[in-house]
Order: C-alpha cells, then structure tokens, then sequence
C-alpha cells in the first residue's frame, strides 16, 4: 500500500531569515555588524582608505588606522565619528582605535604622505614655548596632542 505524503512547500532561504533573525532576537547585533557593509558611505573618503572597522565588541566599535598619525587624528576626532557613525542608524556607545599590524593597501585616489606632511620644527618649537607656562605636565601634554591633531587635521 502506497502511503500519499503531502508535498510541503519550500521557501528560498533568503525569504527565512528575517524571520529566523527576529525570532532568534538577532537583529540588533546583525544591525551592528552593517557598518563594515556601509563604511566608505558613513565616512569621508579620506578617512574610509585609513580607518576601517576591526570588530563589535557590545556596543563599543574597534576601528583599526593605518598608522600611529591616523590612531592621533581619530582620538582627536572620535566625538565627530561617534555622532556621524550613529546617525546614520547605528547605537555605538564607544569607539576604540588599534594601529593595523600590517600595511593598508597602497591608495591611488590619497597618499597619506601628502596629507600628513611633518611639522616645521619652528612652529613646533613656538607652539612649545607658548604652554610651557602651563605647570601641570600633564594637562601641557594634553593641549600638546590636541595643538598636534587640530594641525595634522587641517592638512588632510
């Protein structure tokens, strides 16, 4: 005897996973991970062949810079990068910075090389004079690196 067996329909998967997504309540972490989908949109060009996402780690965003120059720019400007990367749909409450353990790619569009020329030794040196006033070694090495950051800004 020949048993009739009802055929069951079948989906294509990429009609499954949204709902598998929502009732697994994925979607807010998958929500994250689209930065590394989005990133040369979310960020200037300039800064998207030099900083990249690295990893999400919660709610905190690691971004990996080309060199220790790129790692300075970025802390000067992470207030700026956390408003822009979320306004644009996402909910990072940090942004953590590592200098990439090898080379970027060479860029035909920018040369780093060009946009962060060295400071004259001369403007160096006054703007040194100036916060020497400061007594606090610390706070003087801050404005120091904030001076040094607002300058390398300026060039790119």
């Amino acid at each position: 005897m020949h048993r009739s067996r009802k055929k069951q329909e079948t989906s294509p998967l990429a009609a499954c996973l949204p709902g598998l997504i929502d009732a697994k309540g994925w979607r807010k972490k998958l929500d994250k991970y689209r930065i590394f989908q989005c990133w040369e949109v979310v960020m200037e060009p300039d800064v998207a062949h030099h900083v990249r996402p690295r990893r999400v780690a919660g709610s905190v965003l690691w971004l990996e810079v080309e060199n220790s120059a790129w790692m300075q720019l970025m802390h000067y400007r992470k207030p700026e990068l956390l408003v822009r990367i979320n306004r644009c749909g996402h909910s990072f409450s940090d942004l953590r910075f590592m200098v990439a353990e090898k080379p970027f790619a060479p860029d035909k569009k920018t040369n780093l090389d060009e946009h962060l020329k060295p400071l004259p030794p001369e403007q160096i040196e006054r703007f040194s004079n100036m916060v020497a006033a400061i007594e606090n070694e610390s706070m003087r090495a801050m404005l120091t690196r904030l001076w040094l950051a607002s300058q390398l800004s300026r060039q790119g």
